[in-house]
């Protein structure tokens, strides 16, 4: 609940140090109270508009919901971790009532990216920020595979697109000071 009061004071504490702040939602998750929540990120929002709130693992959003966040916010946006094909068979092979088992898959069975978050993203570029998120044992193992996989997904975008989910986004809001190199190799 977006309304808790430890959660209120941990937002207002992340806003006076200018930062963005880090929400770990999962709509999928919690069916029952994903309306209610999708409700709450739109009122903070509204309620921060100079502030950055950042979805990890998309949010566990359905496309539109993702879709209606991009349109009545400008100041949400989506960390793509977790939101691949290995997320998606990890969650199908545990067995019922494990938590966090409403990831989104952003691919095709292909490891391509499904043509409709290609278009958002291409559309939007600017609300969709890279991140691998290798927690899980034996995770670090598939790091140079889950590059691999984001090099191949970045490369069905635009120039411009890629360039800010890949690097120009975290550098801006993060403020890391890196070169983002703005053109890809011929």
């Amino acid at each position: 609940d977006l309304k808790n009061e430890g959660v209120l004071k941990t937002i207002d504490f992340i806003i006076q140090d200018d930062k963005p702040i880090i929400l770990h939602v999962e709509l999928n998750d919690y069916e029952n109270d994903s309306k209610k929540i999708l409700s709450q990120l739109m009122e903070l929002s509204s309620k921060h508009p100079k502030n950055n709130f950042m979805l990890i693992h998309m949010g566990q959003v359905e496309f539109s919901e993702a879709e209606r966040i991009i349109n009545n916010t400008e100041n949400i946006h989506f960390i793509t971790s977790l939101a691949d094909n290995e997320t998606e068979m990890r969650i199908l092979s545990q067995h019922s009532g494990h938590s966090q088992t409403g990831f989104i898959n952003l691919f095709e069975k292909d490891d391509s990216l499904q043509q409709r978050w290609a278009d958002l993203m291409n559309r939007h570029p600017k609300r969709f920020i890279l991140a691998l998120d290798r927690v899980f044992a034996g995770s670090w193992f598939k790091y140079k595979e889950k590059i691999y996989l984001w090099r191949k997904a970045l490369a069905q975008l635009d120039e411009t697109a890629a360039g800010l989910i890949a690097c120009g986004n975290s550098n801006k809001y993060f403020k890391l000071e890196i070169d983002c190199r703005a053109k890809r190799k011929p």
